[in-house]
């Protein structure tokens, strides 16, 4: 199995518990409300709007065990603007994927990108290189639903592990001031030296 393969099993099931059983029926939370969610594991925080949920999960690979952390706010039932808030980090194995591998990076986004937008049917909208700390990224925006939503995500490769946030929102509420804050929140604890 390629890189290419492995990282769009991952973004599938990113996808897919996105789309599952993480139901809440909470209130919309006001701006200033929102819940810093922190991990010192994974050396990182971010904003929700309301308490997430997390799950852990380990998946076999032809490079070794994957570990996930999915944590995501289901807000699909509050009358929020975004349905879904999530950040996924994956640990490869050592020696496998690294961002040190600068010629492997458009094959490592590439196929994330590809991979997100083919397991749910969507349509690329657009991309484009960011970074955090230094550590290569992208943004991505794919119509979800035959136009009925888009998945907004910026991912990150930070040493051997992926971040990936997203939010899904319908269409005529895309790049609303709760997504940006979401995005603007998160703050990566590690340097890129």
């Amino acid at each position: 199995m390629t890189v290419n393969k492995i990282i769009s099993l991952l973004c599938m099931s990113f996808m897919l518990v996105s789309l599952t059983s993480f139901a809440q029926d909470e209130t919309m939370a006001q701006a200033d409300d929102w819940h810093t969610y922190i991990s010192e594991e994974h050396k990182y925080k971010i904003d929700f709007p309301a308490e997430p949920t997390e799950q852990t999960q380990t998946i076999p690979s032809e490079i070794g065990p994957l570990n996930l952390a999915i944590i995501m706010h289901d807000a699909s039932f509050s009358g929020e603007d975004n349905l879904i808030y999530m950040v996924n980090y994956t640990q490869y194995p050592e020696g496998t994927i690294h961002s040190d591998m600068e010629a492997m990076h458009d094959q490592i986004f590439r196929g994330a990108v590809d991979g997100a937008v083919s397991n749910v049917g969507g349509k690329l909208i657009s991309e484009e290189p960011i970074e955090v700390n230094s550590f290569p990224g992208r943004k991505v925006k794919v119509d979800f639903q035959d136009g009925a939503n888009v998945i907004t995500m910026k991912c990150f490769l930070v040493n051997d592990a992926m971040y990936i946030m997203q939010t899904i929102c319908e269409t005529s509420k895309d790049d609303n001031e709760r997504m940006k804050q979401f995005f603007d929140s998160f703050v990566l604890d590690i340097k890129n030296e």
